[in-house]
């Protein structure tokens, strides 16, 4: 994914889909659960057209 978009997939609202094809909460919530329910971490890297990889660690 680019860096642009990278920057924002945490953000509430935010998606990459068309109108009406997603909310754009669903990182946003993962986000929020795991950073304030349980106090852990979620990070997203990527190196443009390779690989997407989502992780999370809990305390």
């Amino acid at each position: 994914m680019s860096e642009e978009v990278k920057a924002k997939i945490f953000d509430r609202g935010f998606t990459t889909k068309g109108v009406g094809k997603a909310t754009g909460l669903g990182m946003a919530l993962s986000h929020q659960i795991i950073t304030e329910k349980h106090k852990g971490t979620i990070t997203c890297t990527s190196e443009y057209g390779i690989c997407d990889c989502i992780a999370h660690q809990l305390e």
